[in-house]
């Protein structure tokens, strides 16, 4: 697969030019605050701080600004697919990279810029939906904003970094250090509201779920524990990731054999909560059992396999999603 190279400045939120408040009278700060504020709620708008360069001839950058999500992403796949030697992976990574950059800009105005409309319209007298109104304080916002402009998550923003196997090094303890059924980690032991990694344990009061929270949403690693009382295994069962509130890069499951041996069972990759790219089934002896190709969650290919590997057959979906042999075209 070619890989691609985007200098996506924005994404370093230190560098991020974000748009900053101009409104003077009370009235004016409170349409800027409204505007802004339907702008990072709508998931249908792409929002690029700054141009987005894909480094590859023949691919013109997108221009910074507001866009149509369906749109834009209709244009970058047409751009790169009519080139010759891009494949459907590439068209992946770029969108990929796209929609990170417009989540970050979006953070950043939920982090700094609504807080401050927000501060500056009370300070004239007004008012703000309290359902609506953006409140952040200055620790927990400087403990987020130190997590994210660290290199290890500047690095995780990459789309090739996500396919990498995800980490276990879970922050909750193994097991419970106490009698709650759930235990709340706040950055750097102190209530941040919003943002904390969730501990879930067991009544044996082993591990059950690690869940990292970012402003009231999910952002980051989810693993999922199980244990079995046949072996006396604590073993992880799930692991995936999420940006935003939605499943963003690679999950994976797990099982127990019939010998009491942990094996992968599922490896899928997702795109901003769309199953995108390759996912993968497994056997219990580790051969691969299928193969499924999706695009915007939904399956477009699947390859079956034997469990000595051998190739058992193909089915395709078309525009009309009725599954059909890959060969054949006849309908299964």
């Amino acid at each position: 697969m070619l890989k691609l190279k985007a200098f996506l400045v924005c994404m370093m939120l230190f560098f991020c030019t974000a748009p900053t408040a101009t409104a003077a009278s009370l009235e004016e700060l409170q349409e800027e605050y409204q505007h802004y504020q339907a702008l990072v709620n709508n998931e249908n708008v792409i929002w690029l701080s700054s141009p987005v360069a894909v480094n590859i001839a023949g691919v013109p950058s997108v221009k910074e600004g507001t866009h149509d999500r369906k749109k834009l992403q209709e244009l970058i796949r047409t751009r790169i697919l009519t080139k010759r030697g891009l494949t459907y992976d590439d068209y992946l990574s770029a969108w990929a990279l796209i929609q990170d950059m417009s989540n970050q800009t979006k953070k950043r105005v939920r982090e700094v810029l609504l807080p401050q409309l927000a501060s500056q319209i009370k300070e004239l007298g007004g008012t703000i939906n309290p359902a609506n109104e953006v409140v952040v304080t200055g620790d927990s916002f400087s403990d987020v904003m130190d997590s994210l402009t660290s290199d290890e998550h500047l690095s995780d923003l990459s789309f090739s970094n996500m396919d990498d196997v995800i980490s276990t090094n879970c922050k909750c303890q193994k097991m419970n250090p106490g009698n709650k059924s759930i235990r709340k980690i706040y950055p750097n032991g102190r209530n941040s509201g919003s943002t904390y990694i969730k501990c879930g344990y067991h009544r044996n009061g082993t591990l059950d779920y690690e869940m990292s929270y970012v402003n009231g949403k999910l952002d980051g690693l989810f693993v999922d524990w199980n244990y079995d009382n046949r072996y006396g295994i604590h073993y992880v069962s799930k692991e995936e990731n999420y940006s935003v509130g939605k499943l963003h890069g690679k999950k994976m499951t797990y099982k127990l054999s019939r010998s009491g041996d942990v094996y992968k069972h599922k490896l899928l990759r997702y795109s901003y909560g769309d199953l995108n790219g390759t996912s993968e089934t497994y056997y219990e002896n580790g051969e691969t059992q299928e193969v499924t190709e999706y695009e915007n969650g939904r399956a477009i290919r699947s390859n079956k396999f034997h469990k000595d590997g051998s190739f058992s057959h193909c089915t395709e979906w078309g525009d009309d999603r009725r599954p059909r042999d890959c060969t054949t075209g006849r309908l299964r």
